[in-house]
């Protein structure tokens, strides 16, 4: 979902790419709330974060709930551009399908405003 609402910022110079730490299964209900705001993000494969691309990356965005989630290993040698997001695991928050959705719809508004936001931050990198 991040990378759906990165790739629609005017950010030249900037490539976009994801990848996850936890299993490679999304939820059918990430790709419904970004359908409902016209970004289609149905053909986006999950794939699992590997020491090649963060080794590359010139800034890692780490999503997770902070309370909810395993935590992860990045590299000690990455630990300095890494930005950590909290945002709800829905999977473990929510009771039911109805509260799922919800969650998502939620973490879809978070997520448009926290890119927004890092779009300031990366143009001080470059």
């Amino acid at each position: 979902m991040a990378e759906g609402w990165a790739q629609i910022l005017d950010i030249s110079g900037w490539k976009f790419d994801s990848g996850g730490w936890s299993s490679t299964e999304s939820s059918p209900f990430s790709v419904e709330a970004m359908n409902e705001l016209c970004i289609d993000i149905s053909k986006k494969k999950r794939v699992r974060a590997d020491s090649h691309k963060l080794n590359e990356a010139s800034v890692i965005i780490a999503i997770h709930d902070f309370e909810e989630d395993l935590d992860f290993e990045i590299p000690p040698h990455c630990q300095n551009k890494v930005v950590h997001w909290n945002l709800p695991n829905p999977k473990k928050r929510a009771k039911n399908p109805i509260e799922e959705w919800v969650f998502y719809q939620e973490i879809c508004d978070s997520l448009a405003l926290k890119v927004k936001s890092l779009k300031d931050v990366l143009n001080t990198i470059t």
